[in-house]
């Protein structure tokens, strides 16, 4: 009889550890992704759809892109897919980081260019507007001159526009977005992330699967 008791008491304290330990290793798990989100959302500026005061939905992707990137032209018909998709989910949010890489001549440029326009409450226009002609500002001499073509037929102050990108206004904003990329390895465009999953190149079924599953 006190042999079954000490076994039942065993099985019953064994249970409590491991219950105990799967409790921690959730809530691990859990704080590591709340921690991964709060980084890959740290000072994002330009988010759609959730406005919560922690910047943190229950589906959060991230694109870190350049914007004379080929790779990252091809996978802009696929981010506006997704877009259109969830843009009254208010449980979905999608924030854009710039990653300029180095062989890139007008990457950097580019991404002020954006920035710029966002200054001005068009940074999703004049974002759209570059992947979609890219082949025309890509190889340029004189970038600027073809974005102030765009920020005109935005309907921009193109003067404001020009003078915010030549003196490199928001230089600071793209160099944090590129720091943190570095920061968790990122070393190739466009990278994104569904909460704290990394998806590289162009989005397929599984990223959008994931975005799903996170929205259940």
């Amino acid at each position: 009889m006190k042999k079954e008791v000490s076994v039942l008491l065993g099985v019953g304290l064994l249970i409590v550890v491991l219950v105990g330990l799967g409790m921690f290793l959730s809530g691990s798990e859990a704080d590591k992704t709340t921690a991964t989100q709060t980084v890959l959302l740290d000072g994002a500026v330009y988010q759609t759809n959730y406005q919560g005061k922690d910047k943190i939905a229950k589906v959060n992707v991230i694109e870190f892109g350049d914007y004379q990137c080929p790779a990252c032209a091809v996978a802009e018909p696929k981010v506006e897919e997704m877009l259109a998709k969830y843009k009254d989910n208010k449980e979905f949010n999608f924030v854009f980081r710039s990653f300029p890489l180095p062989q890139h001549q007008n990457a950097m440029i580019a991404s002020e260019a954006v920035l710029a326009a966002g200054e001005q409450g068009k940074f999703w226009e004049m974002h759209n507007k570059l992947y979609a002609n890219q082949s025309e500002w890509e190889n340029s001499t004189a970038p600027l001159d073809i974005y102030a073509k765009y920020a005109a037929d935005l309907g921009l102050n193109v003067e404001v526009f020009k003078e915010a990108v030549r003196t490199e206004k928001f230089k600071d904003q793209i160099l944090k977005d590129k720091s943190i990329a570095e920061s968790i390895g990122i070393n190739a465009t466009p990278t994104f992330y569904v909460n704290d999953k990394p998806f590289v190149g162009v989005p397929k079924d599984d990223m959008f699967k994931a975005v799903e599953e996170g929205l259940k």
